[in-house]
């Protein structure tokens, strides 16, 4: 019979969404047995991972890690186990022959069955299919959480002022007053929404377990549940996002929100911070070698053409510096192929949720194979056109689902299809492919983002151009913040200079017989530049430091040490990314940078 289990488990492993490790350390785990984990009665996925970090000593210690590390995997796991829960149950009870002793069913009335019939009427044809399922989709996800958001106003009665009647208290009729209040509380992006309100309904059922009120709100009564946050070990963005919910939920319903600036609250705030905080993590650019391999995979005709077709879009992810969600929200039917490349219009973006559309281009280029993007073309024309995002989720190798691509299925694809490839096509030796695979484990979609933008800067290529590709109204602080190895710019630019000065006569020639007079001892003082090395996460802005004159272990702007930052050499690429107060102490700085820039601009290539 356990053999039997986990021949189910196995079959639950193998897709593609979990990795090998993962997979070992579950078969090796107790939690192979899937009866096992319908009798851990557990109603969520996140209440299963806590369970199985609860658990964690019945796992093999060389298991451990890979399942209390893969909480996403756990979830689908959990999922995937808990609905074919009912079919493993009729599968045991068929084995130890009770397989006849299904419960009798009863006919149907011809009263019922009519009924019944009607019912389908009142549904929606597969003939008559919406043009803008994703529009649908997040439409009703928005309603969805409109409506939760108004049992939270229901339940605070008098203190939220938007539920309270207040027809013809401002001239606005009965009617006016409800359509103002359906606004009101549906609008907004649904992941924004899901956000505030699943943290407002965490923060409400911890209060009620205390038998705390939860109206009217007080600072004590987040001050208690910050501390019993701190107690549970919670991340160092968990308080801060509390106090964005509170703040967001109580302006929605127009609820009186205490101070969320109270002294003690930032002071939890602050000793979570320190105790928990980790170092800000970046998505990894997407191995160049790699995208050489996707290509030639999407030329492949033996592939399956749904496979090929997927890594395609990827591709012109990488190629235009997309975001997976701008990528996603892209109508088929604005694409255009011409001679210089693929132009489409994103209609909805992180940054640009007006419906105005953002332009961007995917041009006809390519590491290994240019020719990825007409065959990912070809394919794309066999698909519907009457929809309003761009790629369907990917099911199998050889099917997709009449569904927008799904992010963390997709990522999971993504690592599996670019892995495929780079074994296949990569023609290199077997050290080269290992570090390239071990690369695609820590891709995430926003890698796609950042693959060009990441090249483009060691490159050398100019803060314009990078912005233009990006789609940024003002590149100068975002290139450094997208620049994933920022000791290599200064590196490489000393290594250019070298080049040209060797290639090319120096323009200045000391005469033989010059003397070096006025030799003060600053006059051979070099000025370097600095970055902060740890970066925190609300701190989007990396400027450039300098040195100090006098002393070498603090930068004029006095709010960093040396030891805090990483030296990037003695070249500043633009004077506007110097900090204003280095600038301010250092005006001799400033002006050698930008006359630097203005020689460098009447270069003559």
């Amino acid at each position: 019979m356990a053999q039997s289990q986990d021949r189910w488990a196995s079959k639950i492993l193998a897709l593609p969404i979990f990795s090998d490790e993962f997979a070992q350390a579950i078969l090796r785990s107790p939690y192979s047995n899937l009866a096992l984990i319908a009798a851990m009665e557990v109603h969520s996925a996140g209440e299963f991972v806590v369970r199985v970090h609860e658990w964690s000593s019945s796992v093999p210690e060389d298991s451990r890690d890979a399942l209390l590390m893969n909480g996403f995997m756990l979830e689908q796991y959990w999922s995937l186990a808990s609905s074919i829960e009912k079919a493993l149950f009729e599968s045991t009870a068929n084995q130890l022959g009770f397989g006849m002793c299904d419960p009798v069913t009863t006919a149907l009335s011809a009263e019922t069955a009519s009924a019944r019939q009607a019912r389908k009427i009142l549904k929606k044809t597969e003939s008559d299919p919406s043009a803008t399922p994703l529009l649908n989709q997040e439409t009703a996800a928005r309603w969805k959480w409109a409506a939760k958001l108004e049992e939270i106003g229901r339940r605070a009665g008098s203190c939220s002022k938007l539920l309270v009647d207040t027809a013809n208290s401002e001239g606005l009729s009965t009617a006016e007053t409800a359509r103002l209040r359906q606004l009101v509380l549906s609008s907004g992006a649904p992941r924004t929404m899901a956000a505030h309100i699943s943290t407002w309904e965490r923060f409400e059922e911890w209060l009620l377990g205390e038998g705390i009120p939860v109206f009217p709100l007080s600072s004590d009564m987040i001050l208690k549940y910050a501390l019993f946050l701190d107690q549970r070990e919670c991340g160092p963005t968990v308080v801060p996002s509390l106090r964005t919910a509170i703040r967001w939920v109580t302006s929605k319903l127009a609820i009186d929100c205490p101070d969320l600036a109270h002294a003690a609250l930032l002071a939890v705030q602050a000793e979570i911070v320190q105790k928990r905080a980790t170092t800000l993590k970046e998505a990894n650019p997407i191995p160049i070698e790699v995208i050489g391999c996707m290509e030639k995979f999407v030329v492949d005709e033996e592939e399956a053409e749904a496979a090929r077709l997927f890594v395609w879009w990827w591709l012109c992810m990488v190629f235009a510096s997309l975001r997976f969600d701008d990528a996603v929200h892209v109508k088929p039917s604005e694409l255009i192929l011409t001679d210089e490349g693929l132009f489409g219009v994103a209609w909805q973006t992180k940054v640009e949720r007006k419906r105005r559309g953002t332009k961007f281009v995917v041009p006809h280029v390519g590491f290994a194979d240019s020719g990825w993007l007409l065959a990912g073309w070809s394919i794309f024309q066999l698909e519907s056109f009457d929809r309003d995002y761009w790629m369907r989720d990917l099911n199998t190798r050889d099917a997709f689902r009449d569904a927008p691509a799904a992010y963390q299925r997709s990522v999971q694809w993504l690592r599996h299809l670019a892995k495929f490839a780079l074994k296949k096509y990569f023609q290199g030796e077997e050290q080269a492919i290992k570090l390239a695979e071990s690369k695609l484990h820590g891709i995430t979609a926003h890698s796609a983002r950042v693959t060009l933008l990441d090249a483009a800067v060691h490159a050398g290529r100019s803060t314009e151009e990078i912005g233009l590709q990006a789609n940024w109204k003002n590149p100068g602080p975002l290139v450094l913040k997208y620049t994933r190895n920022r000791t290599r710019v200064p590196a490489q630019m000393v290594q250019q200079l070298v080049k040209d000065m060797v290639d090319h006569s120096h323009p200045f020639e000391v005469p033989a017989d010059a003397v070096l007079d006025d030799g003060a001892e600053t006059a051979l003082d070099e000025v370097q530049f600095f970055v902060k090395t740890h970066g925190s996460r609300a701190n989007q802005d990396f400027r450039f430091h300098c040195s100090q004159v006098g002393d070498t272990s603090l930068v004029p702007c006095g709010r960093l040490t040396i030891e805090e930052c990483t030296e990037t050499g003695s070249v500043l690429p633009d004077p506007s990314l110097l900090c204003k107060r280095c600038a301010q102490a250092r005006p001799d700085v400033v002006s050698s940078a930008s006359l630097q820039c203005a020689l460098q601009d009447r270069v003559v290539p």
